[in-house]
C-alpha cells in the first residue's frame, strides 16, 4: 500500500481551493419556477377554503334560524294544546306543557330576533318583520284566543268550552304557523343560494389548482432530469474512488466538481482508509482476547453442576451439557441433534416442550418440576432424581433449559412437612388440654379457689394462650410460605363480620382499659373471601391497636366502600411507629423494640400473616399516621356481587321451631323473619308489646325475639311481666336491640330466660345460634355427644367443658367409636381424625349411611383440607378454639331435641 502519511498533491489542491457552489445552492437554484407555481396553487386553495368556510358559517346560521323558528312554533302548539286539554278534561297535567311553553316562548322569540339581525340585505329585514308578526299573533292569541279561554275556565267554565269550540285560538295558531313557514322557506332559499355560490368558488379554485400543479410538475421534471445527470456523474466518480480504497489505494481522490462538499468527501475518504488500517490491527487483537474469554466461559459452564440444553422451537437439542459428576460422552451424543420427545420419557418431555413453547411465546422464563430415573446414565448410583427445569428464551427460535437436581431440597421439604405435622399434633393436642383445664379452673367452674391459687391459674392460662398463639402463627407462616394455607372463598357481608371481630375482642380490650369504637355502614357491603381468615386479620389489627393504646383511651374500628373497593381501618391512640421500623414492620418476627415482646406480648408474626391473607384476597394492607395522633392500619378488598339467598335449611317440611318476633320497625321485622325462614324456623310478628301479649296468650311459642325500644312501653317492663306469668315465665328470650349492652346489667337475664343479648346492626349468625340454644332449652333430655379422641387428658377436659350442657361419651379409637355408634343414638359426633388405629374421617361414610342428618364436628390439631371440610358439618382447630367457642359451636349444631328424636 502506498505511503498513507502524506496527503496526495491533488487532494491537497482541492482542499486548499474549494470551488463551485454549496450543495444546497446547487440543488435549490433551479427550483424557483416550480416553487412559484406551487405558491400560486397554495394561495388559490387557501382562498377557496376561506370562502367555503364563510359559506358554511352562513348556512349554519341559517340552520340555527330554522331551529329557533321551529322552537317558537312548538311553544305555540304547546300553549294551544295545553289550554284545550285542560278546558276539555280539567286535568291539571295538561297545564304542565302550557306553563313550560309560556316560560320558554319569550326567550325563543328573543333568540330568533337576535339571530335574524345578522342576516343580509332586505331578506333579513323581511324575516324580522315576520317575527314581529308572529309576536303580534301570539299576543292576540293570549288576549282573545286560548289565553282568554283559560281565564274563562277559572270563572265561567261553559263559556270557556264554547270559546274553545269557536276555533278562534286554532285560527290564530294556524296564522302563526303560516308566518313561521314563510320564514323557514326564505331561510331554505337562502341556504340554496349559498350552496350555489360555494360550488362556483370551488370550481374556480379547482381549475387554477389543476393548471398550477401541471405546470409545476413539468418544471420539476426538467429540473430533476438535469440534477440527476450531475448526481450520476458524481456517483460514478465516488464508486471509482471507493473501489480504489478497497484495493489499498489511499491516494484515489474524487475529481474536481461544481459542488463544494465533494472536496470534503474526498478528505473524509482518505481519513476512512487510514482508520480501516488501524481498526484491522485492533480487530486481530480483539479476536485473540475473545478466544481467551471463550475458553474461560467454557471452563465456567463445565463447572456448573446443572444440566444445560439449548433447544430450538421444534424441540431439537442443539447443545447439551451433563452435570459435572456425570461426564458421559455417550449421553451427550445421544442427546445432541435429537428432539426432546424422542430421547426423554413422555412425563418429562411434555412439561419441557410446554416450557419451550411458552417461553418463546411470552418472551419470559418458564419453570417446571419432574422426576426421572437416572439409572441409564449413572449406573453406578441408579436412583430417581427430582429436577427443577427453568426455560429461558435466548432468541426468537432458541431457548436455554437449565435443569437443577433438587432431590435434596425435596427431601428437606418432606422433613419440614413431617416436622410441622408432628408439631401440629403433638403440641396442639396437649396445649388444648392444658388451656381448657386452666380455663375451667380459673373460671371457678370446678369450685371457688383461694385468691392466690386463682392468680396462679390465671398466669398459667395467660401463658398457655401466649404459647398457643405462637404455635398458630408459626404454623400459619409455614403454610403461607409453602402455599398450603387454604382459603374457603364465598360472598360475605362485611359489616356484620367487622361487628363480630369487635365484639370478640371487646373483653380483651377491657383488660387493657381500652374502649372499642365501631363505625361501620349498615348497608350491604359484599366481598368475596374467607370469613375466618378475615376475622384473623381484624383480630390481629385490633389486638395490636389495643396493646399499644394508653389506658382509658379508645381504638376505633371503621369500614366503608369507595368505587369498587371496600376498606376496613383500625386506629389506635398509641405513640406511633418509629421511622426506622416502618420499612420492616410487615416482616417476620418484626418488633420495634425487644422489650415490646416482654411488655406487650406477641410473636411479631401477626402483621406478616395478615398481609399475606389480605393479598390472597386480591387486596392490600398498609398503615399511615393519623393527624390527631396514633396509627391507622387499613386493608382494602375488591367489592363482589351479592349471592342469591340460599334455600332454607329446613326444607319444605315442618319448621324447626316457631318464634315470636316483637319489633316495632317493619323493615327490621321483615329482615328477622327472612333470616329465620331461611334457617328453617317459622315466625310471627308483633309490632307492640300489647300485640305480643295477645299472640302469646293465643298460642305457644318456642322463643321470643325482642327489641327493648317499643312504642308506648319499655321492653324491660314487658320482660318482667312475662316472668310473672306462669305460661311465659320459662319462655326463652333473645334480645335484639340497639341498647342491648345498656340493659344487660339492669335485667336479671336468668330470671327472665334471656339466652342472648345481640346489639344492632344484626349479626345473622349470632341470631340463629341464639335461637338454636333457645329451642334446646325446652328439652328434658340432655343431648348425647360421641367424642372420638385418643388423648385422654383432652377427653376429660371436653367432658368438663360440656358438663351441664350435654352428656359426653368418649371413644379413644375407631373400633371403640364404631362400637358406640351401634348402641343408643347420638345428637352429635365430635371427631379427631388422628387416631391410633386409622383416620377418624373414615367414619364419615358409615355415619352418613346410618344417619344422613347427624352433625359431625371435626376437632383436630390441624386444619382439614377442602375435600374433608365438605364432608363434615363444621371443623375447629384445637389451638384456635376457646372453651366458649367449642360450646357455642356444639350448641348451634345440635338439633333441638324437643322437635324430634335424636339422630338415629
Amino acid at each position: 500500500m502506498p505511503n498513507a502519511d502524506a496527503p496526495p498533491a491533488r487532494l491537497s489542491k482541492i482542499l486548499r481551493t474549494p470551488r463551485g457552489l454549496p450543495l444546497r445552492a446547487f440543488l435549490l437554484r433551479p427550483l424557483w419556477l416550480p416553487l412559484l407555481l406551487l405558491l400560486l396553487v397554495t394561495f388559490t386553495v387557501a382562498w377557496s377554503v376561506i370562502r367555503n368556510a364563510q359559506f358554511a358559517d352562513l348556512v349554519q346560521q341559517s340552520q340555527k334560524n330554522l331551529t329557533l323558528a321551529e322552537n317558537v312554533l312548538n311553544d305555540v302548539v304547546d300553549l294551544e294544546t295545553g289550554q284545550r286539554g285542560f278546558i276539555i278534561t280539567l286535568d291539571p297535567q295538561f297545564l304542565e306543557p302550557y306553563t313550560l311553553a309560556q316560560a320558554r316562548l319569550p326567550q325563543h322569540l328573543l333568540a330568533l330576533r337576535h339571530a335574524l339581525r345578522t342576516g343580509f340585505g332586505s331578506g333579513g329585514k323581511r324575516q324580522i318583520q315576520r317575527v314581529d308578526r308572529v309576536e303580534q299573533l301570539i299576543n292576540e292569541w293570549e288576549r282573545s284566543g286560548g289565553g282568554l279561554a283559560l281565564r274563562l275556565a277559572r270563572t265561567d267554565y261553559p263559556a270557556a268550552v264554547g270559546h274553545v269550540k269557536s276555533g278562534q285560538g286554532k285560527r290564530l295558531v294556524d296564522a302563526i304557523r303560516g308566518t313561521i313557514d314563510a320564514l323557514q322557506e326564505e331561510e331554505l332559499a337562502r341556504q340554496r343560494q349559498l350552496a350555489r355560490a360555494s360550488s362556483s368558488a370551488l370550481q374556480t379554485a379547482l381549475l387554477v389548482t389543476v393548471l398550477g400543479v401541471l405546470l409545476a410538475v413539468l418544471a420539476l421534471y426538467l429540473v430533476f432530469t438535469k440534477t440527476a445527470s450531475s448526481v450520476a456523474r458524481l456517483l460514478r466518480n465516488l464508486s471509482t474512488t471507493t473501489a480504489g480504497i478497497a484495493h489499498g489505494q489511499v491516494e484515489a481522490p474524487l475529481p474536481p466538481h461544481a459542488i463544494m462538499e465533494v472536496a470534503a468527501l474526498a478528505a473524509n475518504l482518505d481519513t476512512m482508509a487510514r482508520a480501516l488500517l488501524s481498526r484491522e490491527r485492533e480487530r486481530d487483537i480483539s479476536l485473540a482476547n475473545l478466544s481467551d474469554s471463550e475458553a474461560r466461559h467454557r471452563a465456567l459452564i463445565a463447572g456448573v453442576p446443572d444440566i444445560l440444553l439449548t433447544v430450538d422451537a421444534g424441540g431439537e437439542i442443539r447443545s447439551f451439557k451433563p452435570p459435572v459428576e456425570a461426564g458421559n460422552e455417550a449421553w451427550i451424543n445421544a442427546m445432541v441433534g435429537h428432539r426432546i420427545p424422542d430421547v426423554l420419557p413422555p412425563h418429562v418431555a411434555g412439561p419441557l416442550m410446554d416450557g419451550v413453547s411458552g417461553s418463546l411465546r411470552t418472551g419470559k422464563p418458564q419453570s417446571t418440576e419432574f422426576t426421572m430415573d437416572m439409572s441409564a446414565v449413572t449406573p453406578a448410583t441408579p436412583a430417581a432424581l427430582d429436577f427443577e427445569a427453568r426455560t429461558v428464551p435466548v432468541s426468537g427460535q432458541e431457548v436455554l433449559i437449565i435443569a437443577r437436581d433438587i432431590t435434596d431440597l425435596k427431601r428437606v421439604e418432606r422433613m419440614k412437612t413431617e416436622f410441622v405435622s408432628t408439631v401440629s399434633h403433638e403440641l396442639r393436642t396437649p396445649l388444648t388440654s392444658i388451656r381448657g383445664a386452666l380455663s375451667l379452673i380459673a373460671s371457678g367452674a370446678l369450685g371457688e379457689l383461694p385468691p392466690r391459687a386463682t392468680k396462679l391459674a390465671q398466669i398459667g392460662l395467660n401463658n398457655s394462650e401466649r404459647l398457643v398463639r405462637l404455635i398458630n402463627d408459626l404454623l400459619d407462616m409455614e403454610k403461607i410460605e409453602s402455599g398450603q394455607l387454604e382459603f374457603h372463598m364465598h360472598s360475605l357481608d362485611l359489616p356484620p363480620l367487622v361487628q363480630r371481630a369487635a365484639e370478640d375482642n371487646r373483653a380483651y380490650a377491657q383488660q387493657f382499659g381500652v374502649a372499642l369504637e365501631v363505625d361501620v355502614p349498615p348497608a350491604l357491603v359484599v366481598v368475596s373471601g374467607d370469613g375466618d381468615r378475615l376475622l384473623q386479620v381484624m383480630t390481629n389489627l385490633i389486638s395490636n391497636a389495643v396493646k399499644f393504646s394508653p389506658r382509658d383511651s379508645a381504638v376505633t374500628v371503621s369500614a366503608g366502600a369507595a368505587d369498587d373497593r371496600v376498606w376496613v381501618s383500625v386506629r389506635d391512640r398509641g405513640p406511633g411507629i418509629p421511622p426506622d421500623f416502618r420499612a420492616r414492620i410487615f416482616g417476620r418476627f418484626a418488633q420495634a423494640d425487644a422489650s415490646v415482646t416482654r411488655e406487650k406480648g406477641g410473636t411479631g408474626l401477626g402483621l406478616s400473616i395478615s398481609k399475606a391473607i389480605v393479598e390472597r384476597h386480591a387486596g392490600r394492607l398498609f398503615f399511615e399516621d393519623h393527624p390527631q395522633g396514633g396509627t391507622v392500619f387499613t386493608f382494602e378488598l375488591p367489592l363482589a356481587e351479592p349471592e342469591s339467598p340460599a334455600s332454607p335449611v329446613g326444607g319444605p317440611g315442618l319448621p324447626l321451631g316457631h318464634v315470636l318476633i316483637c319489633e316495632d320497625d317493619h323493615d327490621a321485622a321483615a329482615l328477622l323473619q327472612l333470616i329465620l325462614r331461611q334457617a328453617g324456623f317459622g315466625s310471627d310478628v308483633a309490632h307492640t308489646a300489647g300485640e305480643a301479649e295477645d299472640r302469646l296468650a293465643g298460642q305457644p311459642y318456642d322463643a321470643l325475639v325482642l327489641d327493648l325500644l317499643l312504642p308506648g312501653q319499655d321492653g324491660a317492663a314487658f320482660l318482667r311481666r312475662l316472668q310473672l306469668r306462669p305460661e311465659t315465665a320459662g319462655l326463652p328470650v333473645i334480645v335484639v336491640s340497639a341498647v342491648a349492652d345498656e340493659h344487660r346489667d339492669l335485667i336479671n337475664g336468668d330470671a327472665v330466660s334471656v339466652v342472648a343479648w345481640i346489639n344492632k346492626p344484626l349479626d345473622p349468625g349470632r341470631l340463629l345460634a341464639a335461637v338454636g340454644r333457645a329451642l334446646q332449652r325446652g328439652t328434658d333430655r340432655p343431648p348425647r355427644i360421641l367424642h372420638v379422641e385418643d388423648d385422654a387428658d383432652l377427653r376429660q377436659v371436653v367432658r368438663e367443658i360440656l358438663h351441664g350442657t350435654a352428656h359426653v361419651e368418649a371413644a379413644e379409637s375407631l373400633a371403640r367409636a364404631r362400637e358406640a355408634l351401634r348402641g343408643e343414638p347420638f345428637d352429635l359426633v365430635l371427631l379427631d381424625p388422628g387416631l391410633p388405629d386409622g383416620n377418624g374421617l373414615d367414619l364419615l361414610p358409615e355415619l352418613r349411611a346410618a344417619s344422613p342428618s347427624l352433625p359431625v364436628l371435626v376437632f383436630s390439631a390441624g386444619e382439614p383440607d377442602g375435600a374433608s371440610a365438605e364432608q363434615v358439618t363444621a371443623a375447629l382447630v384445637k389451638s384456635r378454639t376457646s372453651n366458649t367457642q367449642l360450646v357455642e359451636t356444639i350448641r348451634a349444631l345440635i338439633r333441638p331435641l324437643n322437635k324430634g328424636a335424636p339422630h338415629d
